[in-house]
């Protein structure tokens, strides 16, 4: 990966930019995107959820991914009701199909400078590409998350909708026996410490599941002089409580096996102890 750019883009991906680069006039960088938006695999309607749907966007897209648990080659389907941002999702699409989590996850963003089309698009469209990007990586670092513990198969699902409303039905897929969810649910991030590093990477790990929900708690002072207590910066025993739709029709031992995931690093490294408190946002609704 990285190819000549040095951006750890796919393979497919660096072919793009590169390609992308050498038009030269945003005319014809149109005209390929459109070519593109014809040859988009087309979307289940019922793919179509508030779960699916890119924030940000000037139109309305829609982007659904899945994962293969065996060769962990992601696969992503997306639409859009506008012609030139189902180009640019189409685009996105061919550079990313069949990777892994790990490829997605490295991608620089930079990528969209370096073939030229951020200066062939309004503003609002390259927001609403990086958009699709961010979406495209927070589903892939999920899904991932959720094979390394060991669900047979998972999927993209409905999830709680961004402005607050009452989630959808969701639950175990009859076909595969799990379902995970990586849906684009904003929650009020809170800003990098760094006086808390463990704290804040713990934050930013975890909200790759789209938490309606996500408190961690410090409690290493409790446990100072104790065995592994000193972690960095003192910071070793943490709470965490996550409320997220990712859960869905997880056991508890895979929904911890999910969290351990994401938190590989930090488990090997300065996290002493891990309390976990993982349920899915129906049932927090059901206790309501």
């Amino acid at each position: 990966m990285g190819g000549d750019t040095g951006l750890a883009l796919t393979p497919e991906l660096e072919k793009l930019t590169s390609m992308f680069k050498a038009v030269p006039d945003a005319k014809l960088r149109y005209q390929q995107l459109l070519y593109f938006a014809k040859e988009l695999a087309p979307m289940a309607d019922e793919l179509k959820t508030p779960a699916n749907k890119v924030p940000g966007c000037l139109s309305t897209v829609y982007l659904s991914a899945k994962l293969d648990p065996d060769t962990r080659a992601v696969s992503y389907v997306a639409d859009s009701d506008a012609q030139l941002t189902k180009g640019l999702a189409a685009l996105l699409l061919r550079g990313v199909n069949g990777c892994t989590p790990e490829e997605i996850a490295a991608i620089d963003p930079a990528f969209i400078t370096e073939s030229g089309l951020s200066v062939s698009l309004t503003p609002g469209r390259n927001n609403g590409f990086l958009n699709m990007l961010a979406l495209v990586k927070s589903k892939a670092v999920a899904l991932g998350a959720a094979a390394d513990a060991g669900a047979a198969v998972v999927t993209s699902r409905d999830m709680p909708t961004a402005d607050g409303g009452a989630p959808p039905p969701s639950g175990t897929d009859a076909a595969t026996g799990a379902a995970v969810s990586a849906a684009a649910v904003e929650d009020d991030e809170e800003p990098e410490d760094p006086a808390a590093p463990v704290a804040s990477a713990i934050r930013r790990k975890l909200r790759t599941l789209r938490p309606a929900s996500l408190v961690v708690t410090d409690n290493s002072a409790a446990h100072a002089g104790h065995a592994g207590a000193r972690g960095l910066n003192g910071e070793s025993h943490f709470k965490v409580s996550v409320v997220a739709d990712a859960f869905d029709g997880l056991s508890a031992v895979k929904r911890h096996q999910v969290i351990y995931a994401l938190l590989k690093d930090e488990m090997a490294g300065p996290i002493h102890a891990l309390e976990i408190e993982a349920r899915s946002v129906a049932e927090v609704a059901s206790r309501t």
